[in-house]
């Protein structure tokens, strides 16, 4: 597998007309060959999955190729799109270490492919819709070489629109597998790991295998559910390393669906005893996930239905009983005088 050198814009096809900025008209500086203290820069791997988002990918190419950094491996994993993709990625084929398209096989599956094929010391998977920040990679290099427990490292992500324009900015707080798995005051709260500003070690990668190809949105967060649970560290990085975009298209505006996916991968880990968590705090999250999958549930099927308070409380009253720990959920009593008007 080869590695590519820092690109610079003289190397890359074009932009389009009226495009400028980064990474249109704007670069990183190329590193020096060494890093400061002498040692060589680690070689990153970073793999894109593509399934007709030509519109978005040569951001996404673009703002890997000039990161300036000196031993980076790119791949491209193209899964049979039909809109011109193809064509744009020949135009950068100089610039990739390797790329295919092959029969869709959906999202996970074609990131596998790419990490398999990947050489990397730090890796990384970035979708066609998301792009990097200037200098990322330059500062994800040196964090993990400055601090070797490291084996997952997040830096700052921000919020773009489809055009581009920034509309906020993320730095998500955690780094032990009880807060991962708190949904509801964590993860729901704006304390996640926004997924392009992840990268890890290939020992980590080597220790938990595969993404999961049966998740369609929830992949990568069970994943670093895995890689916690093998006693990663994870640790943030205050840096602003990737664009998340925000887009009609992507799989993650279904947040009904996302969220389903989400609670059915606690669910395993909340009640598998091997899963190393404090009985107290077992018990805490296991509310939580009752009282969202169980008893809110319960009440917006009612309120669909228009049924009268009498049925609504025999619901509520039986789901409760059938399951008490709901009655744990710090948002229970709030929730039920709501819902039946008390």
């Amino acid at each position: 597998m080869k590695t590519v050198g820092a690109a610079r814009l003289a190397d890359l096809p074009p932009p389009p007309a009226g495009t400028t900025g980064w990474p249109w008209t704007e670069e990183s500086a190329p590193l020096p060959d060494k890093m400061p203290d002498g040692s060589d820069w680690p070689r990153i791997s970073i793999i894109t999955p593509n399934y007709n988002y030509a519109r978005y990918l040569e951001t996404t190419i673009r703002s890997v190729l000039l990161q300036g950094y000196p031993n980076l491996e790119y791949i491209i994993q193209d899964d049979g799109s039909s809109d011109g993709s193809v064509d744009l990625i020949r135009r950068y084929e100089p610039h990739l270490a390797y790329w295919s398209t092959e029969p869709n096989s959906g999202q996970p599956a074609v990131i596998n492919r790419g990490m398999r094929r990947s050489t990397g010391s730090i890796l990384a998977y970035i979708n066609s819709d998301d792009y990097y920040l200037p200098g990322a990679f330059e500062a994800v290099a040196l964090h993990f070489h400055q601090h070797p427990e490291a084996d997952l490292v997040y830096g700052r992500c921000w919020f773009v629109d489809e055009n581009e324009q920034k509309i906020g900015d993320h730095l998500g707080r955690l780094s032990s597998l009880d807060e991962l798995l708190d949904l509801w005051d964590i993860w729901w709260c704006k304390r996640q790991i926004v997924q392009p500003e992840s990268f890890w070690r290939r020992r980590i990668y080597e220790t938990v295998g595969d993404f999961r190809t049966d998740l369609h949105i929830a992949f990568d967060y069970e994943y670093w559910c895995r890689m916690l649970t093998a006693g990663a560290v994870f640790q943030e990085l205050n840096y602003a390393t990737a664009c998340f975009r925000f887009q009609p298209m992507q799989k993650t505006s279904n947040a009904t669906r996302t969220a389903g996916e989400e609670l059915a991968v606690v669910e395993r880990w909340l009640w598998d005893k091997n899963v190393p968590l404090a009985a107290k705090r077992r018990r805490e999250l296991q509310a939580q996930w009752f009282y969202h999958n169980c008893f809110l549930s319960t009440v917006e099927n009612s309120m669909q239905r228009d049924e009268s308070k009498l049925r609504r409380w025999t619901r509520v009253v039986f789901v409760c009983a059938r399951h008490p720990q709901i009655l744990a959920a710090p948002p229970f009593r709030t929730r039920l005088r709501t819902v039946m008007g008390l």
